[in-house]
């Protein structure tokens, strides 16, 4: 029975589907999916899903941070203690633009490749997990993959790209063993949550920016 973790990159795993959901609007109803039924789908008896350890942090601007919020709130309500944030931060950063030369103020999260790189290092040392699942198509995570595969072989490493994210480097690393999210539909629709969700007499209810159903 393996102990199997999985690590979102959150700003990755959630920007991938926006960008999906430019493309195809089937994907816009999955911003409100509960996690562990998501990742479930994926761990076959008698493996188990020890952790699900979500590495992201608050926008800056108010009613994307409430949204996010409210969304975290009710999945930890949900899935507590099996999930867990690991929080970073948005810092703003000022833009020149190459044409106009306008000066355009945007936001850039900081200690995500560090948070991920850190805690998959810890939890191979200290052996809190058998299996690690890694969502990101992002290459900076590619010392990290190396590095576990060197000094602990006995772990097993597979990779998850998200939406619309992907890397040849990563897919490399990870020695060819990958899933491509894209092509997993169904699962996210198995874990889609109802548009109000009671948890200890605690009503959620989906942002009316998310509220849209295809079937």
């Amino acid at each position: 029975m393996a102990r199997v973790t999985f690590y979102f990159d959150g700003f990755n795993f959630y920007n991938g589907i926006k960008q999906a959901a430019v493309q195809n609007r089937v994907w816009r109803q999955f911003y409100w999916i509960d996690l562990f039924k998501f990742c479930q789908q994926f761990v076959n008896e008698p493996d188990h899903i020890h952790k699900i350890k979500y590495f992201t942090a608050d926008p800056l601007n108010q009613l994307q941070r409430s949204r996010h919020q409210n969304f975290f709130k009710l999945n930890l309500a949900l899935n507590s203690p099996i999930l867990y944030l690991i929080q970073g931060k948005y810092k703003s950063k000022n833009i020149t633009c190459k044409i106009c030369h306008n000066v355009f103020q945007t936001a850039e999260e900081k200690r995500t490749d560090v948070n991920i790189s850190i805690t998959m290092l810890n939890d191979c040392a200290r052996n809190y997990t058998d299996t690690l699942v890694l969502v990101s198509g992002d290459s900076d995570l590619v010392p990290v993959i190396e590095i576990i595969k060197r000094d602990y072989p006995e772990k097993k490493l597979k990779v998850y790209f998200p939406p619309m994210r992907n890397s040849t480097e990563l897919f490399n690393a990870a020695g060819k063993k990958v899933v491509f999210l894209n092509n997993n539909i169904p699962k996210f629709k198995n874990a889609v949550m109802p548009d109000r969700v009671i948890v200890a007499g605690i009503t959620f209810c989906i942002p009316k920016e998310w509220k849209i159903r295809i079937h």
